[in-house]
């Protein structure tokens, strides 16, 4: 699983060298240092949305199963590369892609999901970091109650094998 991790540490190395007014220097930035990994299962049966449509794919899935939204870098098995996804992570820790069938490594930041609603509605798009129509407010550092509480807790206090989560090093 260091193939999404490697990506993100060597594009956000490359971005640190352009000068940046913002908090990140890049969206590879944002999800390294504030993102973990999770692990796929592969096995979970999904009625899986439209390609291309990830994020509105997870935002419903987060919605209907109460279940954790995330955005980030996963790789697609096949593709080689990663690429910017969002995707479902249950309280066991478990992905749950409703856009692909077959991804491969997962690395990204669990939202709260009333931000991810609020942001949603302020721009009419779905998705939440690649945010060019509010200014990149995530990578400017404007706005910090986009965590997902229940894993911030978990993690805090040593709890978080209980959500499948660890603390990033």
């Amino acid at each position: 699983m260091k193939i999404v991790r490697e990506y993100l540490a060597k594009v956000t190395e490359m971005r640190r060298q352009i000068r940046s007014n913002k908090k990140y220097s890049c969206i590879e930035e944002f999800v390294l240092k504030n993102g973990k990994e999770f692990t796929s299962q592969n096995g979970e049966k999904l009625k899986r949305g439209r390609m291309k449509q990830c994020f509105k794919n997870a935002y419903h899935l987060a919605e209907d199963f109460n279940l954790i939204y995330v955005e980030g870098y996963a790789s697609f098995m096949g593709l080689g590369f990663p690429v910017l996804h969002a995707w479902c992570v249950g309280k066991d820790g478990n992905v749950y892609d409703p856009t692909w069938k077959n991804g491969g490594e997962y690395f990204g930041v669990p939202f709260d999901l009333m931000y991810v609603r609020k942001i949603i509605l302020r721009r009419e798009r779905f998705g939440v970091i690649d945010n060019v129509e509010m200014g990149f407010p995530l990578l400017a550092g404007k706005d910090t109650d986009f965590k997902n509480t229940e894993v911030a807790r978990a993690i805090a206090k040593g709890r978080g094998c209980e959500l499948g989560l660890q603390a990033q090093t």
